[in-house]
């Protein structure tokens, strides 16, 4: 996979390059600081590389215990003796020293000290578990302190492969290697590359690894930058992450608003649900109590009885209805109505319960009793009686169809008469 680089200037690349072919290898970091920020181990703790971390700052050794599994963390400073010392620490930087001159100098440029007391043990100290390991590369960065560092590499027979040792004094360009390099020449290194900032050196039992260090990082090392270091080079990175942050937090945001209108939505669904619901239960119910009351009606005694003239007013209506509308003539209209009519009558009459009901209904109306015992005398002659025909004293004063009634009575009476 492409190599991602998380240190500062670098470094990370220019190791990698050389060490490329070490399988789990193992290294030492004076100085280690944050774990992920400008971290010179990160990219090979990634691929499985275990090491030891020495950082007086409680800060960062915390978040490199929580972070690092597996390495060994020491919150300690690495001097020429054992002891306490004094440290001055700026916080969320990495600008913490033990070297009062240089500390001045930062609090100068307008960053805030805290000072503490950390403990402080030589390198060979922190060198003795790893007798006998086979240490790739190790790292010293101790803003102002190398000198000290060196120093205390006395008695141990650990040599790491590779050193990379800051050499610029902090905050500036000003190279001070002369007040430390002698040691480590006669520790048996020399000097390969310098990147403006540190200076590495290869053991000579490992010369085959020069060819490594004869050019800076470049397009051939195929790496990314991880947006997590604090130099130049991440600066559109940062913008990028800011801006991709940014509108992840909208993003988030707007995920929110429309989680909530959607619980919303829903709240109200099921509230309408719930009405629907009920209203269907009710109206389920009131149409049962119609039914039942229909069922009561229609199995009545008197809905039974007054069958006939409910056919006979429907039918009535019909005819009505037409009769306004034009669509049959006054004599056709007395046509249809006599044959319901005289159905109904002989209903009535067959039925003594219906007929007893019917007369009381109809001696109410003398004027509708009148005129339906003459309507069914005069289809029905054999079926009334002449009392119930009244006739004019003269005939010249009636109207043409008052006169055919008349002749009709007057047939009727004449056969009741025989």
């Amino acid at each position: 996979m492409s190599f991602v680089s998380y240190a500062q200037n670098f470094e990370d690349v220019m190791l990698w390059r050389a060490l490329k072919t070490v399988d789990k290898g193992v290294y030492v970091d004076i100085g280690a600081q944050d774990p992920t920020i400008d971290s010179v181990s990160l990219a090979f703790y990634e691929r499985g590389w275990k090491g030891v971390h020495a950082e007086p700052t409680e800060h960062y050794a915390c978040a490199l215990k929580r972070e690092r599994l597996g390495d060994e963390v020491h919150q300690v400073a690495i001097g020429r003796q054992d002891g306490i010392a004094k440290f001055y620490e700026f916080e969320n930087t990495g600008l913490s020293t033990g070297d009062p001159l240089v500390a001045d100098q930062q609090q100068r440029r307008g960053y805030p000290v805290k000072e503490t007391s950390v403990e402080v043990i030589t390198l060979d100290a922190l060198l003795a578990p790893l007798e006998g390991t086979t240490v790739h590369w190790m790292k010293i960065d101790v803003e102002g302190m190398e000198g000290d560092v060196v120093a205390g590499w006395k008695r141990s027979t650990v040599r790491p492969w590779i050193l990379i040792v800051e050499s610029s004094r902090p905050s500036t360009q000003e190279n001070v290697c002369h007040q430390w390099e002698s040691g480590l020449i006669h520790k048996g290194y020399r000097f390969v590359y310098f990147d403006g900032v540190n200076r590495f050196y290869l053991s000579n039992e490992h010369s085959e690894l020069t060819d490594a260090f004869s050019a800076p990082p470049n397009v051939f090392d195929e790496f990314s930058l991880s947006g997590k270091a604090s130099h130049a080079f991440c600066n559109q990175l940062h913008h990028k992450v800011h801006l991709t942050e940014l509108r992840a937090a909208e993003a988030e945001k707007d995920a929110y608003q429309s989680n909530l209108r959607v619980k919303t939505l829903m709240d109200s669904l099921q509230y309408t649900e719930q009405q629907l619901r009920n209203s269907e239960e009710a109206l389920h119910k009131r149409c049962q109590e119609y039914e039942q009351q229909l069922n009561l009606l229609t199995s009545s005694r008197s809905w039974r009885l007054m069958a006939p003239l409910r056919g006979l007013a429907f039918r009535f209506r019909q005819l009505r209805s037409a009769f306004r509308s034009k669509q049959v003539s006054r004599h056709f209209l007395d046509n249809i109505l006599n044959r319901p009519l005289q159905w109904s009558a002989r209903h009535v009459a067959g039925n003594p319960h219906l007929k007893k009901f019917a007369l009381s209904i109809l001696k109410r109306s003398p004027w509708l009793f009148e005129r339906l015992v003459r309507r069914l005398k005069s289809l029905d002659p054999q079926s009334g009686s002449t009392r119930h025909t009244v006739l004019p004293a003269s005939q010249k004063s009636l109207t043409a169809r008052a006169r055919r009634l008349h002749r009709k009575l007057n047939a009727f009476s004449a056969t009741e008469s025989r």
